[in-house]
């Protein structure tokens, strides 16, 4: 954007219009009968792909819940220990991952 000198609404646009064709690449690969990709690759690269514009769309929700999650897990010991961890078994190191990247993730600029 800087770069470019574009305005903020048209870097948007750019990106939007990026991940348009970035889909419909996508889907036209999943279209093709005999794709010189393999059928488990795409199936991977459009979960991949769904699973990205899931949690960015929803990134203020998840941001949320991650953060209740960290207090359970400091005020019981453990997620783990207490019984409530929906990850299986996550650890003092997985929670400081886990704060460090909302830290991250609220230092963006929402999108």
């Amino acid at each position: 954007m800087h770069e470019s000198g574009a305005t903020e609404e048209e870097a948007r646009g750019y990106i939007k219009e990026m991940i348009r064709d970035a889909w419909k690449k996508l889907n036209k690969e999943r279209a093709l009968a005999n794709s010189q990709v393999s059928r488990e690759y795409i199936e991977y690269a459009t979960n991949m792909a769904r699973m990205a514009q899931f949690i960015w769309a929803n990134r203020t929700n998840i941001l949320i819940l991650l953060q209740q999650y960290i207090e359970v897990a400091e005020t019981s010991g453990g997620a783990a220990a207490a019984g409530s961890d929906p990850f299986g078994g996550a650890d003092d190191d997985d929670v400081s991952l886990l704060k460090n990247w909302i830290t991250r993730s609220n230092n963006i600029h929402s999108f």
